[in-house]
Protein backbone atom coordinates (compact mmCIF):
# COMPACT_ATOMS: atom_id res chain seq x y z
CA UNK A 1 0.00 0.00 0.00
CA UNK A 2 1.30 3.45 -0.96
CA UNK A 3 0.67 6.01 1.78
CA UNK A 4 0.37 9.51 0.25
CA UNK A 5 2.51 12.43 1.42
CA UNK A 6 3.67 15.76 -0.01
CA UNK A 7 7.23 15.59 -1.42
CA UNK A 8 9.67 18.46 -0.80
CA UNK A 9 10.37 20.76 -3.77
CA UNK A 10 13.35 23.02 -4.51
CA UNK A 11 14.45 24.86 -7.63
CA UNK A 12 17.94 25.68 -8.93
CA UNK A 13 18.19 28.69 -11.24
CA UNK A 14 20.95 31.25 -11.94
CA UNK A 15 21.27 34.05 -9.38
CA UNK A 16 20.78 36.55 -12.19
CA UNK A 17 18.65 35.77 -15.26
CA UNK A 18 19.04 37.87 -18.41
CA UNK A 19 15.98 38.48 -20.57
CA UNK A 20 16.50 37.23 -24.11
CA UNK A 21 18.74 34.35 -23.05
CA UNK A 22 17.92 30.65 -22.58
CA UNK A 23 17.00 29.70 -19.03
CA UNK A 24 17.55 26.24 -17.59
CA UNK A 25 15.49 25.38 -14.49
CA UNK A 26 16.34 22.31 -12.41
CA UNK A 27 13.55 21.13 -10.11
CA UNK A 28 14.41 18.74 -7.28
CA UNK A 29 11.48 16.69 -5.93
CA UNK A 30 12.34 14.63 -2.85
CA UNK A 31 10.00 11.90 -1.65
CA UNK A 32 10.33 10.38 1.83
CA UNK A 33 8.81 7.15 0.49
CA UNK A 34 7.11 5.93 -2.66
CA UNK A 35 4.26 8.22 -3.56
CA UNK A 36 1.76 8.34 -6.39
CA UNK A 37 1.48 11.59 -8.37
CA UNK A 38 -0.99 12.52 -11.10
CA UNK A 39 1.40 15.10 -12.61
CA UNK A 40 4.27 17.49 -11.84
CA UNK A 41 4.12 20.81 -13.69
CA UNK A 42 6.21 23.97 -13.64
CA UNK A 43 5.27 27.49 -14.58
CA UNK A 44 7.28 30.68 -15.11
CA UNK A 45 5.08 33.68 -14.56
CA UNK A 46 5.90 37.36 -14.93
CA UNK A 47 3.60 40.20 -14.01
CA UNK A 48 3.40 43.92 -13.36
CA UNK A 49 1.30 45.15 -10.50
CA UNK A 50 -0.17 48.58 -9.70
CA UNK A 51 -1.39 48.45 -6.12
CA UNK A 52 -3.68 45.36 -6.10
CA UNK A 53 -4.14 45.04 -9.86
CA UNK A 54 -1.87 42.60 -11.73
CA UNK A 55 -1.21 42.31 -15.45
CA UNK A 56 0.52 39.26 -16.91
CA UNK A 57 3.75 39.85 -18.82
CA UNK A 58 4.70 36.23 -19.49
CA UNK A 59 3.27 32.80 -18.67
CA UNK A 60 5.30 29.70 -19.63
CA UNK A 61 4.28 26.20 -18.58
CA UNK A 62 6.01 22.82 -18.71
CA UNK A 63 4.86 19.33 -17.76
CA UNK A 64 7.71 17.62 -15.95
CA UNK A 65 6.03 14.26 -15.17
CA UNK A 66 2.83 12.43 -16.01
CA UNK A 67 0.91 10.14 -13.64
CA UNK A 68 3.22 7.56 -12.04
CA UNK A 69 4.52 6.25 -8.74
CA UNK A 70 7.40 8.41 -7.67
CA UNK A 71 10.07 6.28 -6.02
CA UNK A 72 11.56 7.21 -2.68
CA UNK A 73 14.48 9.64 -2.97
CA UNK A 74 15.45 12.73 -4.98
CA UNK A 75 14.24 13.24 -8.53
CA UNK A 76 15.97 15.77 -10.77
CA UNK A 77 13.62 17.30 -13.33
CA UNK A 78 14.77 19.89 -15.85
CA UNK A 79 13.15 22.16 -18.39
CA UNK A 80 14.37 25.02 -20.56
CA UNK A 81 12.70 28.28 -21.47
CA UNK A 82 13.66 31.54 -23.13
CA UNK A 83 12.46 34.85 -21.74
CA UNK A 84 11.72 37.52 -24.38
CA UNK A 85 14.38 40.24 -24.62
CA UNK A 86 11.67 42.89 -24.23
CA UNK A 87 10.83 41.90 -20.65
CA UNK A 88 11.47 44.58 -18.01
CA UNK A 89 13.61 43.68 -14.96
CA UNK A 90 12.28 42.66 -11.57
CA UNK A 91 11.37 45.77 -9.59
CA UNK A 92 9.91 46.52 -6.15
CA UNK A 93 8.54 50.07 -5.98
CA UNK A 94 6.17 52.05 -3.83
CA UNK A 95 3.05 51.79 -6.03
CA UNK A 96 4.42 49.71 -8.86
CA UNK A 97 6.20 46.38 -9.01
CA UNK A 98 7.33 43.79 -11.52
CA UNK A 99 7.76 40.22 -10.36
CA UNK A 100 8.81 36.88 -11.77
CA UNK A 101 8.00 33.53 -10.18
CA UNK A 102 8.82 29.92 -10.86
CA UNK A 103 5.87 27.87 -9.56
CA UNK A 104 5.98 24.08 -9.18
CA UNK A 105 2.79 22.02 -8.72
CA UNK A 106 2.93 18.39 -7.57
CA UNK A 107 -0.60 17.00 -8.18
CA UNK A 108 -1.36 14.27 -5.62
CA UNK A 109 -4.48 12.09 -5.89
CA UNK A 110 -6.76 12.22 -2.86
CA UNK A 111 -4.25 14.31 -0.93
CA UNK A 112 -3.42 18.05 -0.60
CA UNK A 113 -1.16 19.05 -3.50
CA UNK A 114 2.37 20.39 -3.04
CA UNK A 115 2.68 23.91 -4.44
CA UNK A 116 5.94 25.86 -4.24
CA UNK A 117 6.76 29.32 -5.57
CA UNK A 118 10.25 30.79 -6.09
CA UNK A 119 11.21 34.38 -6.94
CA UNK A 120 13.34 34.87 -10.08
CA UNK A 121 15.76 37.79 -10.38
CA UNK A 122 15.33 38.89 -14.01
CA UNK A 123 17.60 41.57 -15.51
CA UNK A 124 17.54 43.26 -18.93
CA UNK A 125 19.74 41.90 -21.75
CA UNK A 126 23.45 42.72 -21.47
CA UNK A 127 23.70 45.23 -24.30
CA UNK A 128 26.73 46.95 -25.82
CA UNK A 129 27.45 50.32 -24.19
CA UNK A 130 29.34 53.08 -26.02
CA UNK A 131 32.47 54.55 -24.42
CA UNK A 132 31.76 57.46 -22.10
CA UNK A 133 33.09 60.98 -22.45
CA UNK A 134 32.88 63.60 -19.67
CA UNK A 135 29.61 65.53 -19.58
CA UNK A 136 29.56 69.24 -18.68
CA UNK A 137 26.49 70.81 -17.09
CA UNK A 138 25.69 74.36 -16.05
CA UNK A 139 22.67 76.31 -14.80
CA UNK A 140 23.64 79.00 -17.30
CA UNK A 141 25.93 77.76 -20.10
CA UNK A 142 26.75 81.34 -21.13
CA UNK A 143 28.33 81.90 -17.73
CA UNK A 144 27.26 83.35 -14.37
CA UNK A 145 25.61 86.70 -14.04
CA UNK A 146 26.63 89.07 -11.29
CA UNK A 147 24.75 88.54 -8.01
CA UNK A 148 23.02 85.35 -9.24
CA UNK A 149 23.40 81.82 -8.00
CA UNK A 150 25.34 79.74 -10.49
CA UNK A 151 26.73 76.24 -10.55
CA UNK A 152 28.48 74.20 -13.18
CA UNK A 153 30.21 70.88 -13.17
CA UNK A 154 31.33 67.77 -14.93
CA UNK A 155 30.67 64.04 -14.53
CA UNK A 156 32.67 61.24 -16.07
CA UNK A 157 29.62 59.28 -17.32
CA UNK A 158 25.86 59.38 -17.74
CA UNK A 159 25.33 55.63 -18.05
CA UNK A 160 25.87 54.32 -14.54
CA UNK A 161 26.53 50.69 -13.71
CA UNK A 162 25.01 49.21 -10.56
CA UNK A 163 27.85 48.90 -8.05
CA UNK A 164 30.07 51.26 -10.07
CA UNK A 165 31.40 54.69 -9.15
CA UNK A 166 30.39 58.08 -10.53
CA UNK A 167 33.09 60.77 -10.38
CA UNK A 168 32.74 64.46 -10.99
CA UNK A 169 33.38 68.01 -9.84
CA UNK A 170 31.15 70.98 -9.05
CA UNK A 171 31.98 74.70 -9.14
CA UNK A 172 29.96 77.47 -7.48
CA UNK A 173 30.17 81.08 -8.61
CA UNK A 174 29.42 84.30 -6.70
CA UNK A 175 30.32 82.86 -3.30
CA UNK A 176 29.45 86.17 -1.69
CA UNK A 177 25.77 85.19 -1.94
CA UNK A 178 26.34 82.87 1.02
CA UNK A 179 26.02 79.28 -0.12
CA UNK A 180 25.23 76.99 2.80
CA UNK A 181 24.75 73.56 1.21
CA UNK A 182 26.01 71.72 -1.83
CA UNK A 183 24.59 68.29 -2.60
CA UNK A 184 24.68 65.66 -5.31
CA UNK A 185 21.70 63.29 -5.39
CA UNK A 186 20.88 60.14 -7.32
CA UNK A 187 17.11 60.19 -7.82
CA UNK A 188 14.82 57.35 -8.91
CA UNK A 189 11.71 58.51 -10.76
CA UNK A 190 8.92 55.93 -10.86
CA UNK A 191 6.41 56.13 -13.70
CA UNK A 192 2.93 54.69 -13.21
CA UNK A 193 0.17 54.99 -15.84
CA UNK A 194 1.73 58.06 -17.42
CA UNK A 195 2.46 59.88 -14.13
CA UNK A 196 5.94 60.25 -12.64
CA UNK A 197 6.95 60.81 -9.03
CA UNK A 198 10.11 60.53 -6.96
CA UNK A 199 10.50 57.01 -5.60
CA UNK A 200 13.82 57.23 -3.76
CA UNK A 201 16.83 59.50 -3.35
CA UNK A 202 20.47 58.97 -2.35
CA UNK A 203 22.25 62.20 -1.39
CA UNK A 204 25.94 63.04 -0.99
CA UNK A 205 26.72 66.28 0.85
CA UNK A 206 29.77 68.17 -0.42
CA UNK A 207 31.78 70.89 1.30
CA UNK A 208 30.93 74.43 0.21
CA UNK A 209 34.04 75.84 -1.53
CA UNK A 210 35.90 78.70 0.09
CA UNK A 211 37.40 80.22 -3.06
CA UNK A 212 35.77 81.46 -6.25
CA UNK A 213 36.00 78.98 -9.10
CA UNK A 214 37.27 76.24 -6.79
CA UNK A 215 36.17 72.78 -8.05
CA UNK A 216 34.73 70.44 -5.45
CA UNK A 217 35.46 66.85 -6.54
CA UNK A 218 33.19 63.97 -5.56
CA UNK A 219 32.93 60.23 -5.99
CA UNK A 220 29.62 58.44 -5.50
CA UNK A 221 29.06 54.69 -5.52
CA UNK A 222 25.93 53.53 -7.34
CA UNK A 223 23.87 51.46 -4.85
CA UNK A 224 22.29 48.09 -5.59
CA UNK A 225 19.23 49.43 -7.40
CA UNK A 226 16.95 48.47 -10.27
CA UNK A 227 18.20 49.52 -13.72
CA UNK A 228 16.29 51.93 -15.94
CA UNK A 229 13.38 50.31 -17.81
CA UNK A 230 10.07 50.98 -19.54
CA UNK A 231 7.14 48.58 -19.21
CA UNK A 232 3.58 48.66 -20.61
CA UNK A 233 2.07 50.28 -17.50
CA UNK A 234 5.08 51.83 -15.80
CA UNK A 235 8.80 52.31 -15.73
CA UNK A 236 11.81 53.64 -13.87
CA UNK A 237 14.03 56.54 -14.90
CA UNK A 238 16.99 58.11 -13.14
CA UNK A 239 18.48 61.56 -12.84
CA UNK A 240 21.46 63.12 -11.13
CA UNK A 241 20.53 66.31 -9.31
CA UNK A 242 23.15 68.85 -8.20
CA UNK A 243 21.72 71.43 -5.79
CA UNK A 244 23.14 74.49 -4.04
CA UNK A 245 21.28 76.36 -1.31
CA UNK A 246 21.55 79.69 0.46
CA UNK A 247 19.42 80.87 3.34
CA UNK A 248 16.73 82.27 1.04
CA UNK A 249 16.94 80.33 -2.22
CA UNK A 250 18.22 77.23 -3.95
CA UNK A 251 19.50 76.22 -7.37
CA UNK A 252 19.23 72.79 -9.02
CA UNK A 253 20.85 71.25 -12.08
CA UNK A 254 19.10 67.99 -13.14
CA UNK A 255 21.15 65.64 -15.34
CA UNK A 256 19.32 62.77 -17.11
CA UNK A 257 21.17 59.49 -16.64
CA UNK A 258 20.64 55.80 -17.30
CA UNK A 259 21.34 53.00 -14.83
CA UNK A 260 22.29 49.57 -16.20
CA UNK A 261 22.98 46.22 -14.54
CA UNK A 262 26.59 45.11 -14.21
CA UNK A 263 27.78 42.75 -16.93
CA UNK A 264 30.57 42.05 -19.44
CA UNK A 265 29.52 44.89 -21.76
CA UNK A 266 29.35 47.38 -18.92
CA UNK A 267 32.84 46.40 -17.81
CA UNK A 268 34.22 46.55 -21.37
CA UNK A 269 33.32 50.19 -22.05
CA UNK A 270 35.84 52.94 -21.43
CA UNK A 271 35.28 55.81 -19.00
CA UNK A 272 37.46 58.92 -18.82
CA UNK A 273 40.40 58.06 -16.49
CA UNK A 274 40.75 61.69 -15.42
CA UNK A 275 38.24 64.51 -15.66
CA UNK A 276 39.19 67.78 -17.37
CA UNK A 277 39.57 70.70 -15.03
CA UNK A 278 36.59 72.99 -14.68
CA UNK A 279 35.99 76.29 -12.99
CA UNK A 280 38.24 79.27 -13.13
CA UNK A 281 40.41 79.17 -16.24
CA UNK A 282 42.91 81.43 -14.51
CA UNK A 283 43.48 78.71 -11.91
CA UNK A 284 44.17 76.15 -14.61
CA UNK A 285 46.63 78.48 -16.28
CA UNK A 286 48.26 79.19 -12.93
CA UNK A 287 48.84 75.51 -12.28
CA UNK A 288 50.32 75.08 -15.74
CA UNK A 289 52.72 77.98 -15.23
CA UNK A 290 53.88 76.67 -11.86
CA UNK A 291 54.17 73.12 -13.20
CA UNK A 292 56.32 74.26 -16.14
CA UNK A 293 58.50 76.34 -13.82
CA UNK A 294 59.36 73.39 -11.60
CA UNK A 295 59.55 70.60 -14.17
CA UNK A 296 56.10 69.13 -13.56
CA UNK A 297 53.49 68.12 -16.14
CA UNK A 298 49.85 69.12 -15.75
CA UNK A 299 47.78 65.93 -15.78
CA UNK A 300 44.12 65.59 -14.85
CA UNK A 301 43.35 67.66 -11.78
CA UNK A 302 46.97 67.90 -10.64
CA UNK A 303 50.61 67.98 -11.73
CA UNK A 304 53.13 65.15 -11.83
CA UNK A 305 56.85 64.58 -12.18
CA UNK A 306 59.19 61.60 -12.09
CA UNK A 307 62.81 61.52 -10.91
CA UNK A 308 64.46 58.10 -11.30
CA UNK A 309 62.19 55.68 -9.40
CA UNK A 310 60.28 58.42 -7.56
CA UNK A 311 56.91 59.56 -8.91
CA UNK A 312 55.38 62.69 -7.36
CA UNK A 313 51.87 64.05 -7.79
CA UNK A 314 50.63 67.41 -6.50
CA UNK A 315 46.87 67.88 -6.23
CA UNK A 316 44.17 69.49 -4.14
CA UNK A 317 41.78 67.82 -1.73
CA UNK A 318 38.53 69.22 -0.33
CA UNK A 319 38.09 68.05 3.25
CA UNK A 320 34.72 69.31 4.29
CA UNK A 321 34.78 71.83 7.08
CA UNK A 322 38.56 71.57 7.29
CA UNK A 323 38.74 73.29 3.90
CA UNK A 324 41.07 72.72 0.94
CA UNK A 325 44.51 71.16 1.21
CA UNK A 326 47.44 70.93 -1.16
CA UNK A 327 48.60 67.32 -1.32
CA UNK A 328 51.93 65.81 -2.38
CA UNK A 329 51.89 62.04 -3.03
CA UNK A 330 55.21 60.19 -3.38
CA UNK A 331 55.61 56.69 -4.81
CA UNK A 332 58.99 54.91 -4.90
CA UNK A 333 60.67 51.52 -5.01
CA UNK A 334 60.41 49.57 -1.71
CA UNK A 335 62.82 50.86 0.95
CA UNK A 336 63.15 47.52 2.73
CA UNK A 337 62.58 49.11 6.15
CA UNK A 338 59.07 47.78 6.90
CA UNK A 339 58.42 51.45 7.63
CA UNK A 340 55.20 52.98 8.90
CA UNK A 341 55.06 56.61 10.07
CA UNK A 342 51.93 58.64 10.78
CA UNK A 343 50.88 61.50 13.07
CA UNK A 344 50.35 60.77 16.75
CA UNK A 345 47.02 61.39 18.40
CA UNK A 346 46.50 64.79 20.02
CA UNK A 347 47.06 63.21 23.44
CA UNK A 348 50.25 61.55 22.19
CA UNK A 349 51.53 64.86 20.81
CA UNK A 350 50.88 66.54 24.16
CA UNK A 351 52.75 63.84 26.06
CA UNK A 352 55.70 63.84 23.65
CA UNK A 353 55.93 67.65 23.82
CA UNK A 354 56.71 67.22 27.50
CA UNK A 355 58.99 64.19 27.60
CA UNK A 356 60.71 64.58 24.18
CA UNK A 357 60.42 68.28 23.49
CA UNK A 358 63.75 68.39 21.61
CA UNK A 359 62.89 65.47 19.30
CA UNK A 360 61.97 66.82 15.81
CA UNK A 361 59.91 63.64 15.22
CA UNK A 362 57.97 63.93 18.48
CA UNK A 363 54.66 64.45 16.63
CA UNK A 364 55.12 61.31 14.52
CA UNK A 365 54.70 57.66 15.43
CA UNK A 366 57.54 55.95 13.50
CA UNK A 367 58.13 52.20 13.40
CA UNK A 368 60.08 49.83 11.19
CA UNK A 369 61.83 46.49 11.25
CA UNK A 370 64.43 48.36 13.28
CA UNK A 371 62.97 51.53 14.79
CA UNK A 372 66.32 53.43 14.96
CA UNK A 373 66.94 52.84 11.24
CA UNK A 374 63.36 53.87 10.35
CA UNK A 375 63.56 57.02 12.48
CA UNK A 376 66.92 57.93 10.98
CA UNK A 377 65.51 57.73 7.46
CA UNK A 378 62.39 59.78 8.29
CA UNK A 379 64.49 62.34 10.16
CA UNK A 380 66.80 62.79 7.17
CA UNK A 381 63.89 63.14 4.75
CA UNK A 382 61.30 65.23 6.58
CA UNK A 383 61.82 68.12 8.95
CA UNK A 384 59.32 70.48 10.65
CA UNK A 385 60.85 73.46 8.81
CA UNK A 386 59.49 72.04 5.54
CA UNK A 387 56.07 73.20 6.82
CA UNK A 388 54.46 70.05 5.40
CA UNK A 389 52.26 67.86 7.53
CA UNK A 390 52.97 64.14 7.33
CA UNK A 391 49.90 62.00 6.78
CA UNK A 392 51.68 58.74 5.93
CA UNK A 393 55.14 57.41 5.15
CA UNK A 394 55.68 53.72 4.47
CA UNK A 395 58.03 51.51 2.48
CA UNK A 396 56.55 52.44 -0.92
CA UNK A 397 54.64 55.71 -0.64
CA UNK A 398 54.21 58.90 1.36
CA UNK A 399 51.71 61.75 1.59
CA UNK A 400 52.39 65.30 2.78
CA UNK A 401 49.77 68.07 2.99
CA UNK A 402 49.52 71.78 3.66
CA UNK A 403 46.35 73.89 4.02
CA UNK A 404 45.66 75.88 0.85
CA UNK A 405 43.34 76.18 -2.13
CA UNK A 406 46.12 76.45 -4.72
CA UNK A 407 44.62 79.50 -6.41
CA UNK A 408 47.34 82.02 -5.51
CA UNK A 409 50.64 81.85 -7.35
CA UNK A 410 52.82 82.52 -4.33
CA UNK A 411 51.07 79.85 -2.25
CA UNK A 412 51.18 77.20 -4.99
CA UNK A 413 54.73 78.04 -6.05
CA UNK A 414 55.98 77.76 -2.48
CA UNK A 415 54.33 74.37 -2.05
CA UNK A 416 55.71 72.93 -5.30
CA UNK A 417 59.18 74.32 -4.52
CA UNK A 418 59.07 72.59 -1.13
CA UNK A 419 57.99 69.36 -2.81
CA UNK A 420 61.01 69.64 -5.11
CA UNK A 421 63.25 70.01 -2.04
CA UNK A 422 61.60 66.93 -0.57
CA UNK A 423 62.46 64.94 -3.70
CA UNK A 424 66.14 65.80 -3.32
CA UNK A 425 65.96 65.13 0.40
CA UNK A 426 64.48 61.69 -0.27
CA UNK A 427 67.44 60.57 -2.37
CA UNK A 428 69.86 61.92 0.22
CA UNK A 429 68.02 60.15 3.05
CA UNK A 430 67.93 56.85 1.18
CA UNK A 431 71.67 56.90 0.46
CA UNK A 432 72.72 58.19 3.91
CA UNK A 433 70.53 56.24 6.31
CA UNK A 434 72.36 53.81 8.57
CA UNK A 435 72.54 50.12 7.75
CA UNK A 436 70.56 47.61 9.81
CA UNK A 437 72.06 47.16 13.26
CA UNK A 438 73.62 43.71 12.67
CA UNK A 439 75.30 45.02 9.50
CA UNK A 440 76.85 48.29 10.68
CA UNK A 441 80.25 48.69 9.06
CA UNK A 442 79.44 46.51 6.04
CA UNK A 443 79.34 49.46 3.62
CA UNK A 444 82.77 48.99 2.07
CA UNK A 445 82.48 45.26 1.46
CA UNK A 446 79.06 45.53 -0.16
CA UNK A 447 80.06 48.57 -2.19
CA UNK A 448 82.50 46.31 -4.09
CA UNK A 449 79.50 44.51 -5.55
CA UNK A 450 78.26 47.79 -7.00
CA UNK A 451 81.51 48.29 -8.92
CA UNK A 452 81.34 44.72 -10.28
CA UNK A 453 77.88 45.11 -11.81
CA UNK A 454 76.35 47.37 -14.44
CA UNK A 455 73.77 50.01 -13.45
CA UNK A 456 74.04 48.82 -9.87
CA UNK A 457 72.41 50.33 -6.78
CA UNK A 458 73.15 49.70 -3.12
CA UNK A 459 69.95 49.54 -1.07
CA UNK A 460 70.82 50.39 2.51
CA UNK A 461 67.43 49.52 4.03
CA UNK A 462 67.77 45.74 3.76
CA UNK A 463 71.44 45.93 2.60
CA UNK A 464 71.11 44.57 -0.89
CA UNK A 465 72.47 45.30 -4.36
CA UNK A 466 70.56 45.29 -7.65
CA UNK A 467 72.06 45.70 -11.10
CA UNK A 468 72.88 43.85 -14.28
CA UNK A 469 75.42 41.12 -15.03
CA UNK A 470 76.11 40.93 -18.76
CA UNK A 471 72.78 42.63 -19.39
CA UNK A 472 70.76 40.31 -17.11
CA UNK A 473 69.09 41.90 -14.05
CA UNK A 474 70.31 40.38 -10.76
CA UNK A 475 69.78 40.93 -7.05
CA UNK A 476 71.97 39.95 -4.17
CA UNK A 477 71.12 40.97 -0.66
CA UNK A 478 69.51 40.28 2.66
CA UNK A 479 65.98 39.04 3.06
CA UNK A 480 64.53 39.62 6.50
CA UNK A 481 62.25 37.10 8.12
CA UNK A 482 61.03 36.49 11.66
CA UNK A 483 63.94 34.15 12.25
CA UNK A 484 66.42 36.79 11.11
CA UNK A 485 68.22 37.84 7.91
CA UNK A 486 69.86 35.67 5.29
CA UNK A 487 71.51 36.53 1.98
CA UNK A 488 69.90 35.51 -1.31
CA UNK A 489 71.28 35.84 -4.85
CA UNK A 490 68.59 35.84 -7.52
CA UNK A 491 68.74 35.75 -11.31
CA UNK A 492 65.80 35.50 -13.74
CA UNK A 493 65.75 33.43 -16.92
CA UNK A 494 64.10 34.62 -20.10
CA UNK A 495 63.75 30.96 -21.20
CA UNK A 496 62.20 28.11 -19.14
CA UNK A 497 64.72 26.06 -17.16
CA UNK A 498 64.75 22.28 -16.83
CA UNK A 499 64.88 20.46 -14.52
CA UNK A 500 63.53 22.46 -11.56
CA UNK A 501 64.90 21.40 -8.18
CA UNK A 502 65.96 22.40 -4.68
CA UNK A 503 69.22 21.02 -3.26
CA UNK A 504 71.05 21.76 -0.03
CA UNK A 505 74.04 19.39 -0.16
CA UNK A 506 76.09 17.46 -2.68
CA UNK A 507 74.45 14.13 -1.81
CA UNK A 508 71.18 15.30 -3.33
CA UNK A 509 72.76 16.12 -6.70
CA UNK A 510 73.16 12.48 -7.79
CA UNK A 511 69.38 12.12 -8.16
CA UNK A 512 69.16 15.02 -10.64
CA UNK A 513 69.13 14.57 -14.41
CA UNK A 514 71.88 17.10 -15.23
CA UNK A 515 74.58 17.45 -17.82
CA UNK A 516 78.16 17.14 -16.63
CA UNK A 517 78.67 20.91 -16.93
CA UNK A 518 75.52 21.75 -14.97
CA UNK A 519 76.38 19.19 -12.29
CA UNK A 520 79.80 20.74 -11.79
CA UNK A 521 78.38 24.26 -11.43
CA UNK A 522 75.73 23.06 -8.98
CA UNK A 523 78.39 21.45 -6.77
CA UNK A 524 80.40 24.68 -6.74
CA UNK A 525 77.31 26.71 -5.82
CA UNK A 526 76.50 24.32 -2.97
CA UNK A 527 79.84 25.30 -1.42
CA UNK A 528 78.14 28.68 -0.76
CA UNK A 529 74.58 27.74 0.15
CA UNK A 530 71.30 26.05 -0.84
CA UNK A 531 70.25 26.21 -4.49
CA UNK A 532 66.73 26.55 -5.86
CA UNK A 533 65.90 26.42 -9.58
CA UNK A 534 62.40 27.37 -10.69
CA UNK A 535 61.05 27.56 -14.22
CA UNK A 536 62.13 31.18 -14.65
CA UNK A 537 64.35 31.91 -11.64
CA UNK A 538 67.59 30.72 -10.08
CA UNK A 539 68.06 31.45 -6.38
CA UNK A 540 71.03 30.81 -4.09
CA UNK A 541 70.57 31.09 -0.31
CA UNK A 542 73.49 31.60 2.05
CA UNK A 543 73.29 30.03 5.53
CA UNK A 544 71.13 32.05 7.98
CA UNK A 545 72.56 35.20 9.46
CA UNK A 546 73.74 38.65 8.35
CA UNK A 547 76.88 38.88 6.25
CA UNK A 548 79.17 41.87 6.52
CA UNK A 549 81.65 40.33 4.08
CA UNK A 550 80.42 39.13 0.70
CA UNK A 551 83.60 38.45 -1.26
CA UNK A 552 82.01 35.49 -3.01
CA UNK A 553 78.98 37.51 -4.15
CA UNK A 554 80.10 38.26 -7.71
CA UNK A 555 81.45 34.72 -8.06
CA UNK A 556 78.08 33.33 -7.02
CA UNK A 557 76.24 35.48 -9.58
CA UNK A 558 78.60 34.39 -12.37
CA UNK A 559 78.08 30.75 -11.42
CA UNK A 560 74.30 31.23 -11.51
CA UNK A 561 74.71 32.67 -15.01
CA UNK A 562 76.78 29.62 -16.06
CA UNK A 563 74.21 27.26 -14.56
CA UNK A 564 71.40 29.04 -16.38
CA UNK A 565 73.17 28.52 -19.69
CA UNK A 566 73.91 24.88 -18.88
CA UNK A 567 70.30 24.13 -17.92
CA UNK A 568 68.96 25.77 -21.05
CA UNK A 569 71.20 23.54 -23.17
CA UNK A 570 69.49 20.57 -21.54
CA UNK A 571 66.23 21.39 -23.37
CA UNK A 572 65.29 19.30 -26.37
CA UNK A 573 65.54 15.61 -27.26
CA UNK A 574 69.35 15.45 -27.07
CA UNK A 575 71.79 16.10 -24.21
Amino acid sequence: MIVPHRPAVSVHVPREIRAGQPLEVITLVTAKRDVKVDAITARIRGYEQIQAVQRTLIDLRAKLKSAEVLAKGEHRLMFRAELPASLPPRYEGRLYRIGYLCEVHVDLPWWPDRRASFVLNVLPPDQHLPDETPFHFSTRPAGPRADELHLEGIVDQRTLVVGGVLAGSVVLSNLGLGYRELQVSLVAMERVSGNSYEAKRWTLSLPVPTAEGEPVPFRMRVPDVAPSFLAPSGGLTWKLEVAARTRMSQLKAPIPIRVVAAGPNAEARKVAPALPRIGNERTTQLWKQVADRHGFVLRGDGMETRRDDVRVRVSRDARGRDGMFLVADFEYDPLGLELLAHPRSELGKTVQAVINKDDPLRDLDVHGREDPQARAFVGRWWAPEHDLRVELIDDERARFVRPGAGQEERELDAFVRTVGLMVRAFFAARTQMPLPGPLLGADVAWAKLVTGLEQATLWRGPLAVTGELDGVPVRLGHEWEDAGPHVVAEMPSEQPLEPCFVVEDAAQVDALDLSAEARGVVLRLLEIGALEVETRTLRLRWPPGPRKEIDEGLTALRRLARLKGALRTNLGPYR
